[in-house]
């Protein structure tokens, strides 16, 4: 029984609200009749409401998720910098190419540190590790971010600007609207398969198209990273859309999307 919010002072229109799905599996498409029941017992005709189909992984923002929203900077160092690319690799990379290795790490502290707009690709990945291991409570484990957290936060984010990535980034920001069908998709098909800790995706917002204007640097300033927790499919839509719900007070802004006010499309990119 749905129990009416509002009603009509003249009697003719109310308004409910239909229990959310709160199953963390996936679920098909499905149908299902309503009809209004009044004092009386007069009922009114039978109407029909759809439930959009959806894959989920499982985690929920609360409780997987961070207690505290995104922040910024980072805490990037000598040590989380050889964290990312390796204690030998940096020290042979410093021996090869020293001024080359130091304008890199200068670039690193930048982009982790003053010119940081926020740490989701930290949270991201480090929210769904402790889900991987088990973990059920990351909401409760700090009220506000903490130096080990941040540091980490920092890690996780700093792979960024590993070549592999950038060059990956790059390709797929070419393939401009085209990329976010074939991302989405194979998401989708990932958790139909049942997803892993080798192939849990995470979804990136980025620039589309390729670097040759001043707009696709301002768009990149403002890309964003998140970890999705379930896809739904709208009505006769022929391919998955996003659909995510969130308690702004018990979760990481990682777990958002950020809508970007720009001409350029966003391009989607899958990484695990």
């Amino acid at each position: 029984m749905l129990v009416a919010q509002s009603v009509a002072t003249d009697g003719t229109s109310l308004s409910f609200s239909v229990p959310a799905v709160t199953a963390d599996t996936s679920m098909p498409q499905g149908v299902t009749s309503l009809s209004v029941f009044n004092p009386d017992g007069q009922q009114s005709d039978p109407f029909r409401i759809t439930r959009l189909s959806f894959v989920a992984n499982g985690f929920l923002p609360d409780p997987n998720g961070f207690a505290f929203t995104n922040y910024s900077p980072g805490s990037p160092d000598l040590g989380t910098f050889t964290d990312d690319f390796g204690a030998v690799e940096v020290a042979g990379s410093t021996l090869a190419a020293p001024v080359l290795t130091g304008a890199y790490f200068a670039a690193y502290c930048v982009f982790l540190g003053p010119e940081c707009q926020g740490l989701c690709t930290g949270f991201s990945p480090a929210s769904m590790n402790r889900f991987l291991d088990g973990e059920t409570r990351a909401v409760d484990e700090a009220a506000q971010p903490t130096a080990a957290l941040t540091r980490e936060f920092t890690v996780n984010m700093g792979r960024l600007m590993s070549g592999q990535l950038l060059s990956t980034f790059l390709s797929q920001c070419n393939n401009s609207a085209a990329q976010a069908r074939s991302t989405l998709q194979q998401i989708e098909q990932t958790w139909t398969n049942g997803a892993t800790r080798d192939n849990m995706p995470l979804i990136f917002f980025i620039s589309a198209g390729l670097p040759v204007s001043k707009q696709w640097f301002d768009n990149l300033m403002v890309s964003h990273s998140i970890r999705r927790e379930k896809m739904a499919s709208p009505i006769r839509w022929p391919t998955t859309a996003i659909s995510h719900s969130r308690k702004p007070a018990q979760t990481s802004r990682s777990a958002t999307r950020r809508t970007r006010q720009s001409p350029a499309r966003t391009v989607l990119r899958s990484a695990s």
